[in-house]
């Protein structure tokens, strides 16, 4: 505990001596940071939220150490949450992803598709180095390629190993389900980027005889915790990030043991200090040590604390961002509804349902769909690939739950969850509706 004390105090004294958003927030709050003692002091420090991030990139970054590169969340065009790291910042990430891999049983003569973002993001290049490290064969995939590229690479390298996302996993067991075969014999599937639902991973497990590996982080934070054989929940890096459960959107801590909005510390950053960061997502914490015998605390993570698609391949699109795209079109737009559906090529659908629309033309809906494709550097990317399709639907009638409440984003594409009705539905749909997953 001292130890952990004395990292915390380290990381804010030099967070507020080298860092100008730092220095500020705490004048701000009347901070005494010469007098600040560490984790018995962390609850006085102002939380910070990725709002804050992505508007004050350059103020966060320290003016005393040499960075060699930046990174980027895929995030809006016009405000990605941008990182500086120092080539000491990405070692320890580097070594993270090796703890991460090695908890999946990854090993020297391993061959590992990696099929994760590179380009301003962090995590494709940490894998492909964490690879080297462990002496593991690499295969840099990335997003870029299509399905059938994937499948024809795979076939070719023939690796024992993917680390994917769920969705893209999903992808392709059904590729290999629909042509009734399965050439690869893949022993260790390593999944990130999105949540993973219990019907992808008994797909994923049924087909493939092997149980998937969750690896949970951001790209603000790299790598957090990786699940390890026993799949008990996942193992937290706590000796490298303080981890606090808050109530969400506030900045009061729940009781020990409860679930709560993480809010993370991390305690080797050196280019852009996260200190009390809102990541965003509610975790829980798992009691007791797990039966492989690692010291990590382990969490389990339950979902997002603000409303978000997880779409094919790891993109994300949260609900501000379609509310913003529909007010640039129609400002004067009251509500409106994205439901999420599969589509029968296994396509993700999302058909958005306005309230009413004054003279509306089909002008204006290609408008609205042309801003929701340009709301993130990865819908963009998407856009030709063929796996994502946008229906916007004016004044249409919205689903409610059974308490009469109409949700922004409604994920149809799990039979499982909360009863919504629309009265003009056939019963087809309706059913489909009555078991649809969604969080209120």
């Amino acid at each position: 505990m001292d130890n952990l004390s004395e990292k915390i105090r380290a990381i804010v004294q030099r967070a507020e001596n080298e860092c100008p958003y730092y220095r500020d927030l705490y004048s701000r709050a009347g901070i005494d940071i010469n007098s600040f003692s560490g984790l018995n002091d962390v609850a006085q420090l102002p939380i910070v939220t990725p709002i804050d991030l992505s508007a004050n990139a350059r103020l966060f970054k320290s003016e005393k150490v040499v960075v060699y590169r930046v990174t980027s969340s895929s995030g809006t065009v016009q405000s990605p949450k941008t990182l500086f790291r120092t080539a000491k910042d990405t070692e320890t990430s580097v070594e993270v992803m090796c703890r991460l891999f090695s908890l999946a049983g990854l090993d020297a003569g391993d061959c590992l598709w990696i099929g994760q973002p590179f380009d301003l993001a962090h995590l494709g290049y940490i894998s492909l180095e964490a690879c080297k490290k462990l002496g593991i064969l690499a295969i840099p995939g990335g997003l870029s390629v299509t399905d059938q590229r994937m499948i024809d690479l795979l076939s070719f390298f023939q690796p024992n190993a993917i680390f994917t996302s769920p969705s893209r996993m999903c992808q392709i067991t059904q590729h290999y389900l629909n042509s009734g075969g399965k050439p690869l014999q893949i022993a260790k599937i390593l999944l990130a980027g999105e949540p993973c639902s219990a019907a992808q991973r008994c797909q994923i497990r049924d087909f493939w005889q092997t149980d998937p590996h969750n690896l949970y982080g951001s790209e603000e934070t790299d790598g957090l915790a990786g699940s390890c054989s026993e799949h008990r929940g996942l193992h937290f890096m706590d000796d490298l990030y303080y981890l606090e459960l808050v109530e969400p959107g506030t900045d009061k801590r729940v009781p020990d043991g409860h679930a709560g909005e993480a809010v993370i510390t991390s305690l080797y950053f050196e280019g852009t200090p996260l200190i009390r960061y809102r990541l965003g997502d509610i975790i829980k914490p798992i009691s007791g040590q797990c039966p492989c015998g690692r010291r990590w605390s382990r969490i389990k993570v339950i979902g997002r604390s603000t409303q978000t698609f997880f779409l094919y391949d790891g993109i994300k699109l949260y609900s501000h961002q379609i509310r913003s795209a529909l007010t640039t079109v129609y400002p004067e737009l009251e509500a409106y509804q994205a439901v999420l559906r599969r589509g029968r090529d296994g396509a993700d659908e999302i058909e958005i349902v306005t309230a009413a629309i004054v003279g509306v033309s089909q002008g204006m809906l290609d408008n609205i769909e042309e801003a929701l494709w340009s709301s993130s550097l990865d819908l963009a990317a998407a856009k030709d690939i063929g796996k994502l399709r946008f229906r916007i639907t004016p004044n249409g009638e919205m689903l409610m739950t059974q308490r009469g409440k109409t949700p922004e984003l409604i994920d149809l594409r799990d039979n499982s969850g909360t009863e919504l009705r629309r009265n003009n539905l056939p019963n087809s749909e309706r059913e489909s509706l009555a078991n649809s997953a969604i969080q209120i």
